[in-house]
């Protein structure tokens, strides 16, 4: 596993769960490696995922 080195986390805020896997698609359809999160408790809904990505990619987003 890498070691966590960056300290900085950027929340980017959608509006639905299907946003969110627009997102996620765009961010693996240019190759980057995520990790998507679901909730059991809400009927294993998308909440949220993860990935490392260069700034670039952040640009034109909403950010939180």
């Amino acid at each position: 596993a890498k070691e966590w080195n960056n300290h900085t986390l950027i929340y980017l805020g959608v509006e639905s769960e299907e946003e969110l896997i627009r997102e996620y698609q765009h961010m693996t359809n240019n190759g980057l490696i995520c990790e998507m999160f679901s909730e059991p408790d809400i009927g294993n809904q998308y909440t949220s995922f993860a990935t490392y990505a260069e700034p670039k990619y952040m640009e034109n987003k909403k950010l939180l």
